[in-house]
């Protein structure tokens, strides 16, 4: 195939590139210029933020399949819409799990609500390019696909996600986690990558939307106890009351996530490694990349040294089995 990956230079896009370029695909990358490509693929610049930019970059250009990694405000969809409308065969938008509605009963499937469009957030922003993807396939058939990851996690991470375990890990420290039990779901990027990919393959899913996550839902007790493990490193767990120097400190939001993958595992033949192995896989490149330099650990000292002396310090917690 002959595709264009909007983005392609981080994290999920560069994994997407490499992907696409191992299947055979050529592959084009439009994005600002701002970090080396991917070697094997051809680059375009045009600055998403700037109106027009995309539009003049992608003139008279076809391509057999799009994926768009780099989407966050419904206009930059919509020139892009615009711009390769009647010139190309699937359009693969890559959106989150968190344009579902938080009230929403879980698991969420492909159905269920999303939130409000308002006020603005990553989520609403998300939810509000689909709406421009749904309103052009039904206008004009627009070939377009949604997809809905959970959090993403794995090699090339340019978040401070797993990273947070595996260098207290390392370090032989205590790690803190919020208390309550929480539970959420993942994805290992290359299970993305291929996802993505089969979303543009598949004949007949114009037009629809899949959730993209691995089976199990884990608490981060858990998740700690995993990334950890990966590490060789049995962990030390403490659950701390919420506060703002937790939620400062601790990478992910703290409140559930569970998502259905049932579809894309019918209709589009998707798999998912299992989590404790995906860990190990993006700890291994974690150790060699080493990206975020040495780690600081002051603010895990004062939430340690604060809590104990209040009501409902943190406390270790027992190993936890594994849940699926």
């Amino acid at each position: 195939m002959r595709t264009l990956v909007l983005g392609g230079t981080q994290f999920v896009g560069r994994r997407l590139v490499e992907a696409l370029l191992a299947a055979g695909h050529e592959v084009t990358a439009l994005n600002r210029g701002m970090r080396s490509p991917v070697p094997g693929s051809a680059s375009l610049r045009a600055d998403r933020h700037t109106k027009g930019d995309v539009g003049t970059a992608l003139a008279g250009r076809q391509f057999d399949a799009a994926f768009d990694v780099s989407a966050y405000k419904p206009e930059e969809t919509a020139e892009v819409v615009q711009a390769l409308a009647g010139r190309v065969g699937r359009f693969v938008h890559i959106s989150t799990g968190a344009v579902y509605s938080a009230e929403a009963a879980m698991p969420w499937t492909e159905d269920s609500p999303r939130r409000s469009t308002e006020p603005a957030s990553y989520g609403s922003d998300k939810a509000r390019c689909e709406d421009v993807l749904f309103a052009a396939h039904a206008a004009r058939g627009f070939p377009a696909v949604v997809l809905r990851p959970s959090y993403v996690y794995g090699p090339c991470n340019h978040l401070y996600r797993e990273a947070y375990f595996y260098d207290r890990a390392e370090a032989g420290r205590p790690i803190l986690v919020p208390a309550g039990g929480r539970k959420v779901q993942f994805v290992h990027v290359d299970d993305l990558a291929a996802a993505t990919i089969l979303a543009a393959e598949r004949a007949g899913v114009a037009g629809e939307t899949f959730n993209v996550a691995g089976d199990e839902a884990v608490t981060f007790d858990l998740l700690a106890r995993l990334a950890t493990g990966a590490a060789g490193v049995e962990a030390d767990v403490v659950a701390a009351p919420a506060s703002p120097a937790l939620a400062a400190l601790f990478p992910f939001a703290d409140f559930d996530i569970a998502m259905s993958a049932g579809k894309v595992r019918a209709r589009l033949d998707a798999t998912f490694r299992p989590l404790a192995q995906g860990l190990r896989d993006a700890y291994q490149w974690y150790r060699g990349a080493r990206p975020f330099g040495a780690p600081d650990f002051a603010r895990d000292e004062e939430i340690l040294a604060r809590a104990s002396r209040q009501p409902g310090s943190p406390r270790r917690l027992p190993a936890e089995r594994e849940e699926r």
